[in-house]
Order: C-alpha cells, then structure tokens, then sequence
C-alpha cells in the first residue's frame, strides 16, 4: 500500500474509532448518570444553512429545521473525527499511525476538550448554566 493510501486509511480507521469511543461515552454518561447526548441534528441544522449563507445563530436550537439534518450532523460528527486524526498524524507523521503512544494522541487532545473551543455547542439548559454546575468536574487538560 503506497503512503498516501495508507494515511487515508488509518485516518479513517483512527478516526472512526476514535469518535466510535466517543459516542459510547455518551452513551454511558447518559445511561448511568443521565446526562443527555450530545444533539448532533443540531450539527446538522447548523451546516443545513450553509447554502443558505447563514454561518452563525444565536440559538441553533431555535433555528428552522432542515430536512435531513440528523444524517447530516452524524455524518459531519464522524468526518470531524476524522480530519481530527488526520490532523493528529500530519503533525506526528504515518510512524506515529503504526506505532501509536498515548502522548502525541494526549497533545493534540487537549485544545479540543476545552469548552472555550467548541463553537457550534449545544445551548444549556437555565438549570445547567455553568454557575450552577456541580463542583467535582473533572478537568482532562491542564490547559483547559
């Protein structure tokens, strides 16, 4: 397999995986402290309106929907994961691919973890604003 296929390929198989591991967290966190999913229609909605040259809201919850636009956000969900992990690999090479550490994976984490980095989140609940949070949160990355 010529390098560039092979990056592809484990860009995919990373990538998937990685947001596979992702979902099921979700799917954990709702089912044992049920905490709700994430909402990726609202993805969906939001890339929906592209076409339409409406790149921002201030309530994407609120926004007309699209037709299609949970396929679309699940679809956009997993493509993210992997430019992610294409991403990952431009930075620590193919070697990195076929010899993977927890370190660079680690790294490259960090700045997407962070709630100041998401963008396109979804909008909290009035209970659940950030001030009436619990406590005991747990913090991934120092930098966060």
């Amino acid at each position: 397999m010529n390098e560039q296929l092979e990056f592809a390929v484990r860009a995919a198989a990373i990538g998937a995986g990685a947001t596979a591991v992702m979902d099921l967290w979700g799917l954990f966190l709702k089912r044992a402290f049920v905490i709700p999913p994430l909402d990726y229609a609202w993805v969906g909605r939001w890339i929906g309106h592209f076409p339409r040259g409406r790149f921002a809201h201030a309530n994407i919850a609120q926004a007309p929907r699209i037709p299609g636009e949970t396929p679309i956000g699940w679809v956009a969900h997993y493509a993210i994961g992997i430019v992610f992990a294409a991403l990952l690999m431009a930075v620590w090479g193919i070697d990195w691919a076929r010899y993977p550490t927890l370190l660079p994976a680690l790294l490259s984490a960090c700045p997407l973890l962070s709630p100041r980095s998401s963008s396109c989140s979804q909008p909290l609940e009035p209970e659940l604003q950030p001030q009436k949070l619990p406590t005991r949160t747990l913090r991934v990355c120092a930098a966060s």
